[in-house]
């Protein structure tokens, strides 16, 4: 028990398809417009919890996969804190909540009796993390399986906490794999805004930069460096370490910017967690803080410079499609000007999709994606004969495919220096 992610895979998909089913039976016709609101793919920011048997460094048994969309890697207690457990959220904008979900499909129920969580407490606030809160819902919910419940009262909500304050009779932990809070936005979401310093983190002392949708910043342990662009409702961000220690990670940032949470991956496999909270203290700079601090190279130059490949998640396409979207035009220009600053480079683009879809379906799309990228260049002056493009499909992923912010990190064009 608690040795890590051993359990068999079942899709995700099925599992909230069974959930949103029962909902609309208790709320026809509302399902259309309901998203996840708590969940990490669309902007939530776990703001606090009271423990969880994972760490940093643990991709299973965290507080995060409760809010993943992966429900066999789910949260565990730390040993002799079954309950209560506290956690709580910070949406991405205000929604309407209509509905809750609670999954404890995978928990160890059938081998360790009354581990799964029971009961169960909901709150909101309008205002601030720290409330005041309002309860919505107070019950019990299934050891095994989905339980849904309709809300009789639809709750406006900006943060969100949930209580577990018992388990079925396990003496020593508390599981639940996912939770989930349907609803409709209320379409007040504001845009991070830019910000930069010290933040307090589980891997100590952060530096970050954000301005104008893209992140940068580094930490001291083996020279660590990441950029980032925001996709959606977060950041996708490619990390780097001294030697080729390299990987991707899938951050929430708050509104104000002063807390992020999110997921670090290594080998195209989950290894833990980012979770950071701007410091009191901003004289506890990392050592590396002043070069993030003095740089003026744009996010593509940075990656290019000193490593010779970029991951472009700055560049958007339509789902099924290979034309590029103008909100792209930030990463192509610097791309552009980075090839204009170094015009004897020859250069590769690389596309890649996730494992949805056919081998062969992927690699075609994946080819035409990178072709578009050097067309749009073409169309700019860029010279292109120093110009390569290939696709690669879903055969390099750098994340997992089983959740829809790792699927995010595996859709990217790649840029490559040859020579």
């Amino acid at each position: 028990m608690k040795s890590g992610n051993t359990r068999s895979l079942n899709p995700y998909i099925a599992k909230i398809a069974i959930a949103l089913t029962s909902f609309s039976l208790l709320s026809v016709g509302a399902q259309a417009q309901q998203i996840s609101v708590v969940a990490l793919e669309n902007g939530a920011v776990l703001k606090s919890y009271t423990s969880e048997f994972g760490g940093r460094n643990s991709g299973s048994w965290i507080a995060l996969a409760l809010i993943d969309g992966d429900p066999t890697i789910g949260w565990s207690s730390a040993q002799h804190q079954s309950a209560p457990n506290e956690f709580v959220f910070e949406l991405a904008e205000d929604y309407v909540l209509e509905a809750l979900s609670f999954d404890n499909t995978h928990t160890d129920e059938p081998t360790h009796p009354g581990i799964s969580a029971q009961g169960v407490k909901v709150f909101v606030s309008d205002d601030r993390a720290d409330g005041p809160y309002r309860e919505i819902y107070q019950g019990n919910i299934a050891p095994t399986g989905i339980t849904t419940v309709g809300l009789e009262k639809k709750e406006t909500a900006r943060f969100v906490k949930l209580l577990l304050s018992t388990n079925g009779g396990h003496a020593e932990y508390t599981e639940l794999m996912e939770f989930a809070a349907f609803g409709q936005p209320q379409g007040n979401r504001q845009q991070t805004s830019n910000f930069s310093g010290v933040y307090t983190t589980n891997w100590g002392p952060f530096y970050l930069k954000f301005s104008d949708g893209e992140l940068s910043g580094c930490y001291d342990h083996d020279n660590g460096k990441f950029v980032g662009t925001s996709v959606g409702g977060v950041m996708n961000i490619e990390w780097r370490e001294d030697g080729e220690d390299s990987g991707s990670a899938v951050l929430a940032l708050s509104a104000s910017g002063d807390q992020f949470s999110g997921l670090w991956y290594k080998n195209a496999e989950l290894h833990g967690t980012w979770i950071g909270k701007r410091s009191v203290d901003q004289a506890g700079a990392p050592q590396c803080a002043a070069i993030v601090q003095t740089s003026t190279k744009s996010k593509v130059a940075q990656s290019l410079d000193a490593y010779g490949v970029t991951r472009l998640y700055g560049i958007y396409f339509d789902f099924d499609s290979d034309v590029i979207k103008p909100e792209s035009a930030t990463t192509l220009n610097q791309v552009q000007a980075w090839l204009k600053d170094n015009p004897g480079k020859r250069v590769v683009f690389e596309g890649h999709t996730d494992a949805k879809g056919s081998d062969a379906y992927n690699q075609s799309l994946s080819a035409k994606r990178a072709a578009a990228v050097v067309r749009w260049l073409s169309g700019q002056g860029v010279d292109i004969g120093n110009l390569t493009h290939v696709g690669l499909g879903e055969i390099q992923p750098v994340a997992d495919n089983a959740t829809e912010t790792g699927r995010s990190l595996n859709r990217r064009v790649e840029m490559k220096i040859l020579n």
